[in-house]
C-alpha cells in the first residue's frame, strides 16, 4: 500500500527549491585550512625533479657537547733554543714560522771571550808540553849516558872476573869495577825514576790546566768536550753554531745579525706541532658530563671538511664567575701539520648515544624560521609537514615530532618541492 506524502512536507520541498538558485548566485569562498594542499607532480615532473624518499627511522644518534675552540701548542712540545756563549750574531738562518729539522743550523755566534779563553788555554797547553818535552830530552839523554857507562862497566867486571877465576887477574881490579857498576846502575835508576817523576809531573799540571780551562767555559754554557776539542786539533773557535736541538715550527725568533747576546738568552723557541691543544669553555650545565680521556672530534675554520681526533686532557679546576664557563683542553693530533696556532675551531664531545626517530639532513627545508619536511603520502603525492628538530649528528638530524616511524621522507628533490609549494601560495 502506497503512503501518500502529507501536503506540508510537499510545500516546503517546494520552498527549498525556489530558494536554491539564490545561494548559488552567492560568491564561493575558499576555505582556509592550517595544512597546506597536497602536491600532486606527474611522473615526468618527478622524473626531472629527481625525487628520491627514504623511510624515517628509529637510529642510535651520538650525543655531543660542541664546544668553540682555538688551536694552540702543546706546551709538553715547545722548547727555548737559548745561546751558549755571550757574543754577537754572525748569521741568522730563519725566520718566525720556518719549519726546521733536529740539527738544523739556526745561527752563528761569534764570541771573543769564550775564543780568549780556548787562545789561552791553548797557549798554556802548548809552553807546558814544550818545557815536559825539553825537560824530558835531557832527562832521558842522561839516563842514555849511565845506561851507556853502566853496560861498558857491566861488560868489564865480566872480563876481569873470568880473570880471576882463572888466576890471571887481580881481585883488588876486580871489587873496583863491581863498586863503579853498582855506583853506575844506581845512578841510571835515579835518571829513569825522575823521568818517571817528570811524566807524571807534566800530566799533573795538564790535568790541571784542562780542569781551570773547562770550568770557565762551563760558565759560558759550552760542554767540556770543547776544551778536549782545542787540544786535539790545536785551534781556536770563536764562531759557535746554535742547532736546533729538535723538528718543529719556529714560533718566536728574538735575534737578529749584528746584535748582541749574552749566554742563555733565550734566542729561539722550536713547537713541535704533531700534536697541539684545542682550547675553549664548557657552560656550567654540561660540565658534570665531562670526563678526563674522553674521544674529540675538532674542526677548524681553515679546513672545513677535515676531522682531527684527540681526547681530553684537561678540566679547568675554577668556573668563570662572569661567563659561568670552565676551560678545557683537548690534546689532538696533527700528524699532517695542518692545525696552526690561534686557528678557530670546534670540539664536539660524545658524551652518550640517544635511540630517536631521525632523516637525513637534505629532507629538511626551511620556510622563514619553520623547518619542514616532504612525506610520500601516494605515488605521486606529496604533504609539506612541519616538524621540529632536535640534535643534528653528521648527515642525520633528530625528529621530535611532526613525523612518526615509517612514512617515507623526500631527500633529492626537496628543494623542488619546497618551490612548487611557494608557488601555490603566490596563486
Amino acid at each position: 500500500m502506497n503512503r501518500l506524502v502529507p501536503i506540508w512536507i510537499c510545500m516546503l520541498l517546494a520552498l527549498s527549491g525556489c530558494s536554491q538558485p539564490e545561494q548559488n548566485q552567492q560568491p564561493a569562498t575558499k576555505s582556509i585550512t592550517s595544512e597546506p594542499a597536497p602536491i600532486k607532480l606527474t611522473p615526468d615532473q618527478m622524473r626531472r625533479a629527481g625525487l628520491v624518499a627514504e623511510t624515517a627511522v628509529v637510529r642510535n644518534l651520538a650525543e655531543n657537547i660542541e664546544v668553540a675552540a682555538t688551536v694552540q701548542p702543546d706546551e709538553t712540545l715547545t722548547m727555548p733554543v737559548s745561546s751558549l756563549v755571550p757574543g754577537r750574531a754572525e748569521q741568522v738562518f730563519v725566520r718566525l714560522g720556518d719549519s726546521v729539522s733536529q740539527g738544523q743550523i739556526l745561527a752563528r755566534i761569534r764570541s771573543d771571550d769564550v775564543g780568549s779563553i780556548q787562545t789561552d788555554f791553548l797557549q798554556r797547553l802548548l809552553e807546558q808540553r814544550a818545557d815536559a818535552r825539553q825537560r824530558l830530552l835531557e832527562l832521558r839523554a842522561e839516563a842514555k849516558q849511565l845506561a851507556t857507562k853502566a853496560e861498558f862497566l857491566q861488560k868489564q867486571y865480566q872480563r876481569k872476573k873470568f880473570l880471576v877465576e882463572n888466576k890471571i887477574g887481580s881481585k883488588a881490579e876486580l871489587e873496583a869495577t863491581q863498586s863503579e857498576l853498582l855506583q853506575a846502575e844506581s845512578a841510571l835508576e835515579a835518571a829513569q825514576a825522575k823521568e818517571k817523576s817528570a811524566l807524571e809531573a807534566t800530566a799533573a799540571k795538564e790535568r790541571a790546566l784542562f780542569i781551570t780551562s773547562k770550568e770557565k767555559l762551563k760558565l759560558h754554557g759550552l760542554p767540556e768536550s770543547e776544551i778536549d776539542r782545542v787540544a786535539k786539533q790545536n785551534t781556536v773557535k770563536s764562531i759557535f753554531e746554535i742547532r736546533a736541538p729538535k723538528s718543529g715550527l719556529i714560533t718566536s725568533r728574538d735575534i737578529d745579525p749584528g746584535e748582541t747576546t749574552d749566554a742563555n738568552r733565550h734566542l729561539f723557541v722550536i713547537t713541535d706541532l704533531s700534536r697541539i691543544w684545542m682550547v675553549g669553555q664548557i657552560f656550567e650545565k654540561d660540565v658534570s658530563r665531562l670526563l678526563l680521556q674522553m674521544p674529540v672530534i675538532c674542526a677548524v675554520d681553515s679546513y672545513p671538511d677535515r676531522r682531527f681526533t684527540g681526547h681530553l686532557d684537561y678540566l679547568g679546576s675554577k668556573l668563570d664567575p662572569q661567563t659561568r664557563t670552565l676551560p678545557i683542553r683537548a690534546s689532538v693530533v696533527n700528524s699532517d701539520y695542518k692545525l696552526r696556532p690561534d686557528m678557530f675551531g670546534q670540539i664536539s664531545i660524545r658524551v652518550g648515544i640517544i635511540h630517536t626517530l631521525a632523516v637525513s639532513r637534505k629532507a629538511l627545508q626551511k620556510i622563514g624560521e619553520t623547518p619542514i619536511v616532504y612525506v610520500q603520502s601516494g605515488a605521486n603525492t606529496f604533504t609539506e609537514r612541519k616538524v621540529v628538530t632536535g640534535l643534528i649528528v653528521g648527515e642525520q638530524i633528530q625528529i621530535i615530532s611532526g613525523l612518526t616511524t615509517g612514512e617515507l621522507v623526500v631527500t633529492e628533490g626537496s628543494i623542488h618541492l619546497l618551490g612548487t609549494s611557494l608557488q601555490h601560495l603566490k596563486q
